[in-house]
């Protein structure tokens, strides 16, 4: 079967489940991404990829690996996407076993090309989210590979910037050899005044992950930077605090913002 053949396939098995205009629509407005969209729930596309796909059932994970990268490269559908992205960590999951039996050396590394090139199509937190997961765990692995979030920090693309601090620690309870703060919070610091919204949303949920592994260091770079921390991104940093922290640094920040404020008149 020829990859172009397949990205068909697995979009038209993505249409035979029942979905509607109005549900479509309104996730679109939730999601604005760049794509058609059916509006199906996660566990429907999750069970879908469960099923299989008999067309490529017995080519090796390698081979079936350029036909998903098809699929994710060449596919207009969202969820055809999502379908790609089940395969990798499906890919991901079945190579843990082989390591934890001895039979490979490890997890990533044939998976690391097709990962750190899916990037240039992301265009949603969804996808985005997805592939945290994974480049998280590969960085992990492999802590070299934190030059190119490091690089991708300073990318004009906002969605490899985002990557750049989400899967830092995607999430953090996932993490048994975590990266420490002094590789982190740098990262969030240059992105703090950054004007994409999904990547100042991922400047909270970043700090909140950082404050999880190393909470001492975490919360100074907060106070320290409490002026700074993006709205949408602040009530994610501070979300895990208790009510009596949260006013105190709530009243920081009011005074600290407006002080900046003034000064910049």
């Amino acid at each position: 079967m020829k990859k172009s053949t397949f990205a068909k396939l697995v979009d038209r098995e993505m249409r035979k489940h029942p979905h509607t205009k109005k549900r479509a629509d309104f996730l679109w407005n939730y999601y604005k991404v760049d794509l058609d969209l059916l509006g199906l729930s996660l566990p429907v596309q999750r069970g879908r990829f469960k099923l299989g796909y008999k067309e490529i059932a017995e080519f090796p994970p390698e081979k079936q690996a350029e036909y998903w990268f098809h699929v994710w490269s060449k596919s207009g559908l969202m969820e055809s996407l999502s379908q790609a992205v089940f395969f990798f960590e499906k890919w991901a999951l079945d190579r843990k076993k082989l390591l934890k039996r001895g039979d490979i050396e490890n997890v990533f590394d044939p998976l690391w090309p097709y990962l750190t090139k899916m990037i240039d199509r992301c265009n949603n937190w969804v996808h985005s989210d997805g592939l945290s997961g994974l480049l998280s765990a590969a960085v992990e692995e492999r802590p070299a590979r934190y030059a190119l979030l490091k690089k991708w920090n300073r990318d004009k693309n906002p969605w490899r910037r985002r990557q750049s601090i989400v899967a830092l620690h995607f999430y953090s309870r996932f993490r048994t050899k975590p990266l420490p703060s002094s590789k982190t919070l740098p990262l969030i610091r240059n992105l703090l005044h950054d004007d994409h919204f999904y990547v100042q949303r991922g400047v909270g949920w970043a700090l909140r992950e950082c404050h999880n592994v190393d909470p001492k260091t975490a919360f100074r770079f907060i106070e320290k930077h409490i002026a700074d921390i993006p709205p949408i991104g602040y009530f994610a940093a501070v979300e895990n605090f208790d009510a009596k922290t949260k006013a105190r640094l709530k009243e920081k920040r009011l005074k600290a913002r407006a002080k900046k404020s003034h000064t910049a008149r």
